[in-house]
């Protein structure tokens, strides 16, 4: 399932909670480690061999998954893109989990 403009900009604007993990390994650590929340992965991440592991983590932990189609479409503060995100519910409010 694809992210919808709405949901890419709470993600957007949930960037810069220092809870909302971004790139593959700190995802991946936090899939290790905690439960609940929305994990956000880019169609053309190269090599996806980076993060194939990724939706087999989220179906484990019982973890949402979503897709966006370019990593450009969510960009830090810096402006780099970014390819995979985390994002805990804590951080999200009720009518911002039903986006996702």
């Amino acid at each position: 399932m694809y992210l919808d403009d709405t949901a890419v900009e709470i993600v957007k604007r949930k960037l810069v909670d220092p809870q909302c993990k971004r790139g593959v390994k700190a995802v991946q650590k936090t899939l290790l480690n905690t439960a609940g929340g929305v994990a956000i992965l880019a169609e053309d991440i190269t090599p996806f061999d980076t993060a194939s592991h990724i939706p087999a983590m989220c179906k484990e932990k019982n973890v949402t998954l979503k897709y966006i189609r370019s990593r450009f479409d969510i960009l830090t503060e810096k402006k780099n893109p970014v390819s995979c995100v985390f994002i805990p519910l804590s951080i999200l409010s009720s009518e911002e989990q039903k986006k996702f």
